[in-house]
C-alpha cells in the first residue's frame, strides 16, 4: 500500500479542513459544537479494508506492488516490526505540538490563528474537546482533560496527549477496532488514530506555530503523505463544506507548503 494511502478514502472527504462549518450533529456536547462551529476539522479514511494496513518501512516496496496489482492492492497485513509504529508516530507528532504549546507566552494565547474566528487557545480547545468525542464515536475509551483550556491550555493538552498515548501504547491498540460509519467504517484503532488524531494534531502544530510567531517547520515526509492522499479528493473536499478554497502555490513548493495551502490555509 502506498504511504499516502494511509490518509485517503473512497467516497469520503479525507483529512483536515479549515473552513466555516460545524462538527457532526451527533457531537454529544453542545460546547463542542459551539466552539468548533467557527471552523471545523474533519478527517476520514478508506473504508472496509479486509485486513490491517501496512505501516511504515515497507511502503516504498508496496508502492510498486500496488501499481502492478491494481485495486486489490489497497491493503496489506501489518509487519510485526511495525505494529507499534502508530503509537510512535503519535508520540513524535504530539511532541512537536507540545513544544509549540509550551513555547507560547502567557499573553500569546489570544493571538489570531490561521483558521478564521480562532485564536491560538482555540487550537488547543479544538483538540482537547474533539479527540474525546472522536474516541467515543468509535470505541469504548474515555479520555478527558480536567484542566481548563482558558486557564491552562498546556495542562489540558498534556492530559489528552498522555491518555491517548497510553491507549496507543497498550497491547490491544493494533488489534482493537475503531468502528464508526461517520468515519468510514471499521478499522484497526491504531490506523484510525493516525489518520484522524495524529493528522489533526500535525496540521494544528503548524497553525499554532503560525499564530504565535514560532518556527512553522513540520515533518515533510508526513506532510507529503497527507497531501498525496488528499489530492485526488480535491473537488469532494471543497463540496464537503469543511475546507476553504485551496490556496495556489508553485508546483515546486515543498510538501508542507503544499499541504497547508491545500487545506485552505495561507502558507
Amino acid at each position: 500500500m502506498r504511504f499516502s494511502d494511509r490518509f485517503s478514502i473512497v467516497g469520503h472527504p479525507p483529512l483536515i479542513g479549515c473552513s466555516d462549518g460545524s462538527v457532526p450533529t451527533s457531537a454529544p456536547d453542545a460546547r463542542i459544537a459551539s466552539k468548533t462551529s467557527r471552523r471545523s476539522c474533519l478527517l476520514t479514511t478508506r473504508q472496509n479494508c479486509p485486513v490491517e494496513w501496512d505501516r511504515g518501512r515497507r511502503h516504498r516496496e508496496l508502492a510498486a506492488e500496488d501499481a502492478a496489482a491494481g485495486p486489490q492492492a489497497w491493503c496489506h497485513e501489518l509487519d510485526h516490526d511495525g505494529e507499534m509504529e502508530h503509537a510512535e508516530t503519535f508520540r513524535r507528532i504530539a511532541a512537536d505540538f507540545t513544544a509549540r504549546v509550551e513555547a507560547v507566552d502567557p499573553d500569546g494565547w489570544d493571538a489570531v490563528a490561521p483558521c478564521d474566528g480562532w485564536v491560538a487557545r482555540d487550537i488547543v480547545r479544538h483538540i482537547v474537546e474533539w479527540v474525546p468525542w472522536w474516541l467515543g464515536e468509535g470505541t469504548a475509551h474515555t479520555v478527558n482533560a480536567t484542566a481548563n483550556v482558558d486557564e491552562d491550555p498546556a495542562g489540558a493538552w498534556s492530559e489528552i496527549r498522555d491518555q491517548v498515548q497510553a491507549i496507543l501504547d497498550g497491547p490491544e491498540a493494533e488489534t482493537e477496532t475503531f468502528d464508526s460509519k461517520m468515519f468510514g467504517g471499521a478499522m484497526p484503532l491504531g490506523v484510525a488514530a493516525e489518520r484522524f488524531v495524529t493528522g489533526d494534531v500535525f496540521v494544528h502544530t503548524w497553525d499554532l506555530a503560525k499564530a504565535t510567531g514560532q518556527d512553522t517547520s513540520i515533518d515533510a515526509d508526513f506532510a507529503a503523505a497527507m497531501y498525496e492522499g488528499m489530492l485526488p479528493m480535491d473537488a469532494m473536499l471543497r463540496q464537503s463544506g469543511q475546507f476553504g478554497p485551496r490556496v495556489d502555490v508553485p508546483d515546486d513548493a515543498d510538501p508542507v507548503t503544499k499541504l497547508i495551502a491545500f487545506t485552505g490555509r495561507t502558507p
